[in-house]
Protein backbone atom coordinates (compact mmCIF):
# COMPACT_ATOMS: atom_id res chain seq x y z
CA UNK A 1 0.00 0.00 0.00
CA UNK A 2 1.21 3.65 -0.62
CA UNK A 3 -0.06 6.92 -0.06
CA UNK A 4 0.44 9.85 -2.64
CA UNK A 5 -0.45 13.37 -2.47
CA UNK A 6 -1.39 15.36 -5.53
CA UNK A 7 -1.95 18.80 -6.47
CA UNK A 8 -5.37 18.63 -9.58
CA UNK A 9 -7.77 21.25 -10.11
CA UNK A 10 -6.79 23.56 -7.06
CA UNK A 11 -7.06 21.17 -4.42
CA UNK A 12 -4.43 18.68 -2.85
CA UNK A 13 -5.65 15.07 -3.28
CA UNK A 14 -4.61 11.73 -1.32
CA UNK A 15 -3.91 9.16 -3.94
CA UNK A 16 -4.15 5.13 -2.40
CA UNK A 17 -2.71 1.85 -3.93
CA UNK A 18 -3.74 -1.48 -2.88
CA UNK A 19 -1.87 -4.22 -3.98
CA UNK A 20 -1.74 -7.88 -3.41
CA UNK A 21 -0.50 -11.03 -6.30
CA UNK A 22 -3.31 -10.42 -8.29
CA UNK A 23 -4.13 -7.37 -8.39
CA UNK A 24 -2.77 -2.94 -8.24
CA UNK A 25 -5.63 -0.68 -7.64
CA UNK A 26 -4.92 2.79 -7.45
CA UNK A 27 -7.62 4.83 -5.77
CA UNK A 28 -8.29 8.59 -5.31
CA UNK A 29 -9.83 10.87 -2.66
CA UNK A 30 -11.27 13.16 -4.82
CA UNK A 31 -15.00 11.73 -5.73
CA UNK A 32 -13.83 8.08 -4.10
CA UNK A 33 -12.16 7.57 -7.75
CA UNK A 34 -11.03 4.58 -9.16
CA UNK A 35 -7.64 5.29 -11.45
CA UNK A 36 -6.33 1.64 -12.32
CA UNK A 37 -7.32 -1.62 -12.44
CA UNK A 38 -4.45 -4.04 -13.29
CA UNK A 39 -4.22 -7.55 -13.94
CA UNK A 40 -0.53 -8.44 -12.63
CA UNK A 41 -0.49 -11.74 -14.61
CA UNK A 42 -1.60 -10.24 -17.34
CA UNK A 43 0.08 -6.39 -17.39
CA UNK A 44 -3.63 -5.31 -18.68
CA UNK A 45 -4.92 -2.22 -17.15
CA UNK A 46 -8.94 -2.60 -17.44
CA UNK A 47 -9.72 1.09 -16.66
CA UNK A 48 -9.95 3.83 -18.29
CA UNK A 49 -6.53 6.81 -18.31
CA UNK A 50 -9.07 9.65 -17.58
CA UNK A 51 -9.19 12.50 -20.32
CA UNK A 52 -11.24 15.69 -19.72
CA UNK A 53 -11.63 16.21 -23.91
CA UNK A 54 -12.98 13.10 -24.00
CA UNK A 55 -15.34 13.39 -20.85
CA UNK A 56 -15.43 16.87 -19.77
CA UNK A 57 -16.65 16.24 -16.09
CA UNK A 58 -15.85 12.68 -14.15
CA UNK A 59 -17.90 10.82 -12.43
CA UNK A 60 -17.17 8.05 -10.12
CA UNK A 61 -19.92 7.73 -8.10
CA UNK A 62 -23.25 8.93 -7.87
CA UNK A 63 -24.98 10.45 -4.66
CA UNK A 64 -27.41 11.58 -3.39
CA UNK A 65 -28.90 11.46 -6.97
CA UNK A 66 -28.18 9.44 -10.10
CA UNK A 67 -28.74 11.48 -13.84
CA UNK A 68 -30.18 14.39 -13.94
CA UNK A 69 -33.35 16.08 -12.32
CA UNK A 70 -35.63 17.81 -14.75
CA UNK A 71 -33.99 21.44 -14.93
CA UNK A 72 -31.72 19.85 -12.05
CA UNK A 73 -34.36 20.55 -9.55
CA UNK A 74 -36.43 18.78 -7.11
CA UNK A 75 -39.22 19.24 -4.08
CA UNK A 76 -39.02 18.37 -0.66
CA UNK A 77 -41.36 19.92 2.26
CA UNK A 78 -42.35 22.43 -0.37
CA UNK A 79 -39.05 24.25 -1.39
CA UNK A 80 -37.45 23.63 -3.96
CA UNK A 81 -33.34 22.92 -4.26
CA UNK A 82 -31.08 22.22 -6.66
CA UNK A 83 -28.62 19.37 -7.41
CA UNK A 84 -26.38 18.98 -10.62
CA UNK A 85 -26.14 15.65 -12.46
CA UNK A 86 -25.47 12.81 -10.38
CA UNK A 87 -25.33 14.94 -7.25
CA UNK A 88 -22.45 16.61 -5.67
CA UNK A 89 -19.99 13.49 -4.52
CA UNK A 90 -18.28 13.23 -7.43
CA UNK A 91 -17.03 17.19 -6.56
CA UNK A 92 -15.66 16.33 -3.08
CA UNK A 93 -12.12 15.49 -1.48
CA UNK A 94 -13.43 12.66 0.56
CA UNK A 95 -12.29 11.92 3.85
CA UNK A 96 -9.58 8.98 4.00
CA UNK A 97 -10.34 6.26 7.31
CA UNK A 98 -8.23 3.96 6.73
CA UNK A 99 -5.62 2.13 4.45
CA UNK A 100 -3.81 -1.22 4.10
CA UNK A 101 -2.19 -3.03 1.29
CA UNK A 102 -5.67 -5.01 0.50
CA UNK A 103 -8.06 -2.43 1.54
CA UNK A 104 -9.23 1.70 1.91
CA UNK A 105 -12.16 3.11 3.27
CA UNK A 106 -13.55 6.98 2.14
CA UNK A 107 -16.42 8.84 3.93
CA UNK A 108 -17.91 12.04 3.12
CA UNK A 109 -20.44 13.94 6.01
CA UNK A 110 -23.36 16.27 5.42
CA UNK A 111 -22.29 19.31 6.46
CA UNK A 112 -22.92 22.89 5.90
CA UNK A 113 -21.75 23.29 2.26
CA UNK A 114 -24.48 20.27 1.55
CA UNK A 115 -27.15 21.18 3.48
CA UNK A 116 -28.27 24.08 1.30
CA UNK A 117 -28.76 22.02 -2.04
CA UNK A 118 -29.61 18.46 -0.13
CA UNK A 119 -31.62 18.85 3.53
CA UNK A 120 -30.36 15.55 4.57
CA UNK A 121 -28.17 14.77 7.54
CA UNK A 122 -26.13 11.56 6.49
CA UNK A 123 -22.81 9.37 6.02
CA UNK A 124 -21.08 7.66 3.18
CA UNK A 125 -18.92 5.27 3.40
CA UNK A 126 -16.87 3.85 0.24
CA UNK A 127 -14.86 0.72 1.11
CA UNK A 128 -12.59 -1.33 -0.98
CA UNK A 129 -11.13 -4.51 -0.66
CA UNK A 130 -8.63 -6.60 -3.04
CA UNK A 131 -9.66 -10.32 -2.66
CA UNK A 132 -7.75 -12.29 -5.37
CA UNK A 133 -8.44 -11.16 -8.99
CA UNK A 134 -11.32 -8.72 -7.48
CA UNK A 135 -12.19 -5.71 -6.51
CA UNK A 136 -15.07 -5.54 -3.63
CA UNK A 137 -16.93 -1.98 -3.63
CA UNK A 138 -19.25 -1.41 -0.72
CA UNK A 139 -20.92 1.47 -0.56
CA UNK A 140 -22.52 2.60 3.11
CA UNK A 141 -25.51 5.27 3.48
CA UNK A 142 -26.09 6.27 7.26
CA UNK A 143 -29.15 8.44 8.29
CA UNK A 144 -27.89 10.57 10.87
CA UNK A 145 -31.13 13.12 10.80
CA UNK A 146 -34.04 12.71 12.63
CA UNK A 147 -36.59 12.09 9.84
CA UNK A 148 -36.61 9.65 6.31
CA UNK A 149 -33.48 10.43 4.31
CA UNK A 150 -34.59 10.42 0.38
CA UNK A 151 -31.51 9.52 -1.98
CA UNK A 152 -30.51 7.26 -4.64
CA UNK A 153 -26.58 6.23 -5.13
CA UNK A 154 -24.78 4.24 -7.59
CA UNK A 155 -21.93 3.73 -9.45
CA UNK A 156 -19.86 4.95 -12.83
CA UNK A 157 -17.08 3.87 -13.53
CA UNK A 158 -15.12 3.35 -16.72
CA UNK A 159 -13.48 0.36 -18.05
CA UNK A 160 -10.94 0.68 -20.42
CA UNK A 161 -12.09 -0.55 -24.18
CA UNK A 162 -10.28 -2.13 -25.69
CA UNK A 163 -8.10 -3.65 -23.44
CA UNK A 164 -5.63 -4.61 -25.34
CA UNK A 165 -4.48 -1.89 -28.28
CA UNK A 166 -4.44 -4.40 -31.24
CA UNK A 167 -8.08 -5.06 -30.46
CA UNK A 168 -10.90 -2.93 -31.48
CA UNK A 169 -13.81 -1.34 -29.86
CA UNK A 170 -16.56 -3.22 -31.81
CA UNK A 171 -15.07 -6.63 -31.39
CA UNK A 172 -16.10 -6.50 -27.52
CA UNK A 173 -19.71 -7.14 -26.11
CA UNK A 174 -21.53 -6.86 -22.88
CA UNK A 175 -21.89 -11.02 -21.46
CA UNK A 176 -24.78 -11.63 -19.00
CA UNK A 177 -25.36 -14.55 -16.87
CA UNK A 178 -27.87 -16.66 -19.52
CA UNK A 179 -30.21 -15.98 -21.73
CA UNK A 180 -32.06 -13.07 -20.93
CA UNK A 181 -35.56 -11.51 -21.58
CA UNK A 182 -35.66 -8.37 -20.53
CA UNK A 183 -36.50 -4.98 -22.22
CA UNK A 184 -34.93 -1.55 -21.79
CA UNK A 185 -35.83 1.74 -20.40
CA UNK A 186 -37.10 4.19 -23.32
CA UNK A 187 -36.25 8.04 -22.30
CA UNK A 188 -37.82 11.44 -24.08
CA UNK A 189 -36.40 14.69 -23.41
CA UNK A 190 -33.82 12.50 -20.75
CA UNK A 191 -36.97 11.26 -18.48
CA UNK A 192 -38.22 7.62 -18.64
CA UNK A 193 -41.66 7.23 -20.89
CA UNK A 194 -41.94 3.71 -20.47
CA UNK A 195 -39.85 0.06 -21.33
CA UNK A 196 -39.27 -1.38 -24.77
CA UNK A 197 -40.33 -5.31 -25.92
CA UNK A 198 -37.01 -7.55 -24.94
CA UNK A 199 -34.28 -6.90 -26.44
CA UNK A 200 -32.20 -9.75 -26.12
CA UNK A 201 -34.16 -12.62 -28.20
CA UNK A 202 -32.55 -15.43 -26.12
CA UNK A 203 -29.35 -14.07 -26.43
CA UNK A 204 -27.01 -13.89 -23.29
CA UNK A 205 -24.99 -11.07 -24.76
CA UNK A 206 -25.13 -7.87 -26.55
CA UNK A 207 -22.80 -6.35 -29.00
CA UNK A 208 -21.31 -3.08 -28.34
CA UNK A 209 -20.81 -2.14 -31.77
CA UNK A 210 -24.04 0.70 -32.75
CA UNK A 211 -25.11 0.13 -28.68
CA UNK A 212 -24.47 3.75 -27.96
CA UNK A 213 -25.66 5.14 -31.01
CA UNK A 214 -29.33 5.92 -29.41
CA UNK A 215 -28.08 6.80 -25.73
CA UNK A 216 -27.54 4.66 -22.97
CA UNK A 217 -29.13 1.08 -22.07
CA UNK A 218 -31.11 1.10 -19.13
CA UNK A 219 -32.65 -2.61 -17.67
CA UNK A 220 -34.21 -3.55 -14.79
CA UNK A 221 -32.00 -5.44 -12.18
CA UNK A 222 -35.43 -7.43 -11.30
CA UNK A 223 -35.61 -8.46 -15.04
CA UNK A 224 -32.37 -10.42 -14.84
CA UNK A 225 -32.06 -13.51 -13.90
CA UNK A 226 -28.43 -12.68 -12.47
CA UNK A 227 -27.00 -9.22 -11.35
CA UNK A 228 -23.64 -10.14 -13.28
CA UNK A 229 -22.04 -8.86 -16.77
CA UNK A 230 -19.22 -8.35 -17.73
CA UNK A 231 -17.28 -6.59 -20.45
CA UNK A 232 -15.37 -9.13 -22.80
CA UNK A 233 -13.28 -9.28 -26.00
CA UNK A 234 -14.25 -11.92 -28.13
CA UNK A 235 -10.93 -12.51 -29.83
CA UNK A 236 -8.79 -12.80 -26.83
CA UNK A 237 -11.43 -13.73 -24.20
CA UNK A 238 -10.09 -11.12 -21.69
CA UNK A 239 -12.83 -10.08 -19.17
CA UNK A 240 -13.94 -7.48 -16.67
CA UNK A 241 -17.27 -8.40 -14.75
CA UNK A 242 -19.36 -6.89 -12.24
CA UNK A 243 -21.59 -8.43 -9.96
CA UNK A 244 -23.74 -6.08 -7.76
CA UNK A 245 -26.46 -6.03 -5.01
CA UNK A 246 -28.64 -3.46 -3.78
CA UNK A 247 -29.43 -1.96 -6.49
CA UNK A 248 -32.72 -1.23 -8.57
CA UNK A 249 -31.55 -0.75 -11.97
CA UNK A 250 -28.04 -0.89 -14.41
CA UNK A 251 -26.61 1.47 -16.98
CA UNK A 252 -24.73 0.12 -20.27
CA UNK A 253 -23.32 3.58 -21.72
CA UNK A 254 -20.08 4.89 -23.11
CA UNK A 255 -20.41 8.56 -24.74
CA UNK A 256 -19.97 7.49 -28.27
CA UNK A 257 -19.77 4.66 -30.22
CA UNK A 258 -15.48 3.42 -30.96
CA UNK A 259 -15.08 5.60 -27.26
CA UNK A 260 -11.74 4.17 -25.36
CA UNK A 261 -14.32 3.14 -22.40
CA UNK A 262 -17.54 1.55 -21.83
CA UNK A 263 -19.97 1.45 -18.15
CA UNK A 264 -21.53 -1.06 -16.57
CA UNK A 265 -23.43 1.07 -13.89
CA UNK A 266 -25.67 -0.09 -10.87
CA UNK A 267 -27.64 1.83 -9.65
CA UNK A 268 -30.41 2.36 -6.73
CA UNK A 269 -32.42 4.73 -8.80
CA UNK A 270 -33.21 6.95 -11.96
CA UNK A 271 -33.55 9.95 -13.50
CA UNK A 272 -37.56 11.50 -13.31
CA UNK A 273 -40.25 9.74 -14.91
CA UNK A 274 -42.34 11.96 -16.87
CA UNK A 275 -45.07 11.52 -14.85
CA UNK A 276 -42.63 12.59 -11.47
CA UNK A 277 -43.80 15.59 -10.18
CA UNK A 278 -39.90 16.88 -9.18
CA UNK A 279 -41.37 15.89 -5.33
CA UNK A 280 -38.80 13.98 -4.05
CA UNK A 281 -40.81 11.62 -2.01
CA UNK A 282 -42.25 10.12 -5.00
CA UNK A 283 -39.21 10.41 -7.74
CA UNK A 284 -38.84 6.90 -9.95
CA UNK A 285 -36.36 4.65 -8.06
CA UNK A 286 -35.77 6.77 -4.78
CA UNK A 287 -34.33 4.88 -2.06
CA UNK A 288 -35.99 6.11 1.68
CA UNK A 289 -34.08 5.25 4.97
CA UNK A 290 -35.45 5.48 8.21
CA UNK A 291 -33.67 7.96 10.80
CA UNK A 292 -30.24 5.99 11.82
CA UNK A 293 -30.70 2.68 10.01
CA UNK A 294 -28.05 1.69 7.67
CA UNK A 295 -28.11 0.52 3.90
CA UNK A 296 -25.19 -1.12 2.39
CA UNK A 297 -24.68 -1.90 -1.57
CA UNK A 298 -22.07 -4.02 -2.86
CA UNK A 299 -20.83 -5.02 -6.12
CA UNK A 300 -17.51 -6.88 -7.34
CA UNK A 301 -15.16 -6.12 -10.19
CA UNK A 302 -13.65 -8.99 -10.99
CA UNK A 303 -11.05 -9.41 -13.97
CA UNK A 304 -9.68 -12.11 -16.16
Amino acid sequence: MALLLLFIWGGIYMNVTLENGYLEVLLMSNGGTINKIRNKKTGLDYYWDYNSKIWPRRTSVCFPICGNLTDDQYVYGGKTYSLPAHGFLREKDLNLLYSNYASASFSLTSDETTKPIYPFDFRFLINYELDRNALIVRYVVKNTGSGIMYYSVGSHYTYRVPFCQKESFESYQYTFAGPQKAGKLELENGQVSGITDDIFHGRDYLSIQGLFGAGSTILRCDDLTQNRIGIQSQSSGAKVEVSFDGFSHVILWAPYNGAPFACIEPWAGMVDAKTDNRDITHKLGIVSLEAGATRTYTQIISVS
